[in-house]
């Protein structure tokens, strides 16, 4: 027989990962304490430690369960052509659905980190397959362009997802495109 899950820890970690996110609208992660945190899902701090150990490991969870659904967002397409362009335009759809709770993951982890490792599934392979620089390897100018690229979708994440996702995925992929040129 299969392991049954049980409703009311799922229902515990839920309300206490919502009060998080409604608390990390206010306040600093590292200015966080458990107490409010109960208090803020309406559980007891028994409850609270019967599932973590601190706010950090609270907030790491969350951050796991997110990115799981971005990873996952990016398995869908498997047509070697235009997979990269769609893998991205997926996640970033994402991204924008999920606004609220993307700017708090990102303003509160070491953002650079997670899209970096996002990017590099994404582009499981080379961005651009060959390059010109005779003082940059492939691997550096496809590690500058992923640097890069996370920090356009840092910024784009600040400016409260202004632009459409499919508008700013086709620009990455646009000037991806010019720089092949070089």
């Amino acid at each position: 027989m299969a392991n049954k899950v049980d409703v009311r820890i799922v229902k515990s970690k839920e309300s206490l990962m919502s009060a998080l996110v409604d608390l990390l609208n206010k306040k600093k992660l590292e200015d966080l304490t458990i107490s409010e945190i109960c208090q803020e899902a309406d559980v007891n701090r028994n409850t609270f430690y019967s599932h973590y150990t601190s706010v950090r490991e609270l907030f790491d969870e969350m951050n796991g369960k997110y990115m799981e659904t971005l990873f996952a967002s990016a398995k869908m397409f498997d047509e070697p052509n235009d997979s990269n362009i769609k893998n991205l335009l997926s996640v970033l759809e994402k991204m924008k659905e999920r606004g609220n709770l993307t700017k708090i993951i990102f303003a509160e982890s070491n953002s650079i980190k997670l899209l970096n490792n996002l990017l590099q599934f994404l582009f499981s392979f080379s961005i651009i397959d060959n390059s010109k620089s005779e003082y940059l390897s492939l691997e550096e100018c496809n590690s500058f362009l992923i640097g890069g690229i996370s920090n356009l979708i840092l910024r784009w994440i600040e400016n409260d997802f202004q632009e459409s996702p499919k508008n700013f995925g086709r620009k990455i992929f646009n000037f991806i495109e010019e720089i092949k040129l070089f």
